[in-house]
């Protein structure tokens, strides 16, 4: 239901926005594409989009969930410091890393992430150290919407210095988002609502990828 919703508001928008400015269409990666190709892409779960009002036109951008890429070693301890600093904690060099993050109150994350992770933790926990052994972290950018039903479910770490999403989720999407790294700096990160089964999917797929290359 919220995907129709959201669809819909985001088209209503488009043909208000096309009657007063000029839209430009881009991926995340800045290429340019064609209104076509925008509007096709949006029933594709995928992508997310949004639009951003510049002086003389909007820019709307399709973004694809599912990123990949790998830390240089400059970024890689520059996030461990983070994560030391948040925690008090020094960070097991040799565990993968699981963020979840929570950017602040969206249209659906009051009511729909408290219940994604209702389950049992330990079990969900346990799963992900059967996949490899990780650290597994809750962050928060603002602390102005965090609720009961959040503080009193998980232990939140505030992002102090940005870092992390300067690093990896720089826009806001609906229902948080999250990003899984291998031991050396290698990652995936997904945007947008998700469930704990793509969290052990992508951890399981990062850790193939990750001993396939030690091996060779």
């Amino acid at each position: 239901m919220f995907k129709f919703l959201y669809i819909a508001l985001f088209l209503i928008a488009l043909s208000l926005n096309a009657q007063e400015k000029k839209t430009y269409y881009f991926d995340n990666k800045s290429n340019q594409i064609t209104k076509k190709e925008f509007i096709k892409s949006l029933n594709n779960r995928d992508y997310l989009f949004q639009t951003f009002e510049i002086d003389t036109a909007f820019i709307s951008v399709r973004f694809k969930r599912k990123n990949t890429g790998q830390l240089n070693e400059n970024e890689f301890n520059t996030l461990k410091t983070s994560l030391n600093d948040i925690t008090k904690k020094e960070l097991n060099d040799e565990k993968f890393i699981l963020i979840h993050y929570y950017p602040g109150a969206t249209p659906c994350l009051k009511s729909i992430y408290p219940s994604l992770w209702n389950n049992d933790d330990s079990g969900y926990l346990n799963q992900l150290n059967n996949i490899t052994s990780i650290n597994v972290y809750f962050v928060f950018r603002n602390d102005d919407t965090l609720d009961d039903s959040y503080t009193n479910k998980f232990v939140w770490l505030k992002d102090k210095k940005q870092t992390i999403e300067k690093q990896f989720f720089k826009y806001i999407f609906p229902c948080g988002s999250f990003v899984v790294i291998s031991d050396t700096g290698e990652y995936i990160s997904y945007y947008g609502e998700y469930g704990k089964h793509s969290v052990l999917d992508f951890t399981k797929e990062l850790s193939k990828k990750t001993k396939k290359r030690k091996k060779n």
